[in-house]
């Protein structure tokens, strides 16, 4: 197999759409691998892209150098649950932890998949939904104070 790695900056690599539609970010590699196995840009023309959970910084320069240069929207998979709402917000807002040079690099992804409006009015049993352990309830704490800061910033 020919392949070649990116630089460790992206400055100077222009992407190319190739007849890409969207670009689909996912959240899981497993889910990533699947979509992969499946050559789901066969089926949707589109760029799939994994920063495998929680993205590094250098994921997401690249898939902001991806955006800027194919303007194409952005789709993101993510878990319908405290850790997938935050990779998202990770994506979307950027990481607080890293400082102010992240917000360069915040992407204006979609969110593709479950929503409590769809489960919610499902005549699915009330056993069959897992309770929130100690890190689902500190990451969602964290979730709502980071779209607060970010309501905050946009008023």
């Amino acid at each position: 197999l020919g392949g070649k790695r990116l630089p460790g900056s992206v400055k100077e690599v222009r992407f190319k759409t190739l007849g890409a539609k969207y670009i689909v970010v996912v959240e899981e590699d497993a889910v990533f691998n699947l979509l992969c196995e499946d050559k789901i840009w066969d089926k949707m023309p589109c760029v799939i892209f994994t920063g495998c959970g929680y993205p590094s910084l250098g994921a997401r320069k690249i898939l902001k150098k991806l955006e800027d240069d194919i303007c194409v929207p952005i789709l993101g998979l993510f878990d319908y649950n405290p850790h997938g709402v935050k990779i998202l917000f990770t994506y979307k807002f950027g990481s607080i932890g890293l400082g102010l040079e992240t917000i360069h690099y915040t992407i204006n992804v979609k969110w593709l998949g479950v929503h409590w409006v769809d489960v919610s009015s499902s005549d699915t049993p009330e056993q069959v939904w897992m309770d929130w352990n100690k890190s689902d309830h500190s990451t969602h704490k964290s979730n709502v104070n980071t779209f607060q800061s970010v309501l905050t910033r946009t008023a």
